[in-house]
């Protein structure tokens, strides 16, 4: 609208007036063209053999019987992350990699703060395409945007190398190892993907296999 009006204005208006109402426009074109520099900057980044490279050998290492859960987080999320390990630790569940999105994720993961029965495993791939200019990414921002497109991508990946890939959220506890479940029942061994239900709520992805 701004733009429109300017550019009536400068149709219709005398000279002076015209030059007056042509600062809007001249914002707006300003603003639109960072916005298009800053969008070609940030980039989506997209998985590359410097990445595999890192993340590969650990999820081979971790992986049980075929099986990995790959968890993704930056300096922010590590309280929610330690969390969730420590729950993963009391029910015996050590088939983890922690796929850090900062450089700053792996050191107190790395540095041991009370796991008993699995070794921390954490890895940076990003330091030569890092994620972020600034370190943090506001919500719905270009580089949110690409930080959380990582976790589809890697995903995928795995389940190209053969994995299945067993995906949840940071935020929550594990009260029990839900492997011996799946094997248990044949309908859910034989399941391409299973989803974690939340009732009247419909599906989640905090629980996708």
């Amino acid at each position: 609208l701004v733009a429109r009006s300017a550019r009536v204005a400068l149709t219709t208006d005398p000279p002076l007036a015209g030059r007056a109402r042509m600062a809007p426009l001249l914002l707006l074109l300003a603003a639109t063209s960072a916005l298009k520099n800053r969008s070609a900057t940030l980039a989506m980044v997209t998985l590359d053999e410097t990445m595999t490279s890192l993340v590969d050998p650990l999820v081979a290492a971790r992986a049980r019987d075929g099986v990995v859960v790959p968890l993704f987080s930056n300096l922010g999320f590590v309280p929610f992350l330690k969390n969730l390990l420590c729950s993963m630790d009391r029910v015996r569940v050590s088939n983890w990699v922690v796929i850090a999105l900062d450089n700053s994720t792996c050191a107190p993961i790395r540095g041991g703060f009370g796991l008993a029965y699995a070794s921390p495993a954490c890895v940076f791939p990003y330091a030569h395409r890092p994620l972020t200019t600034q370190g943090v990414a506001s919500y719905r921002t270009v580089e949110f945007n690409r930080m959380v497109m990582q976790r589809p991508m890697w995903m995928r990946h795995l389940l190209s190398r053969g994995y299945s890939v067993l995906q949840c959220d940071l935020d929550v506890v594990w009260l029990r190892d839900p492997f011996p479940l799946f094997a248990a029942h044949p309908h859910l061994a034989a399941a391409d993907v299973l989803v974690q239900s939340e009732g009247g709520h419909g599906h989640s992805a905090r629980l996708l296999l």
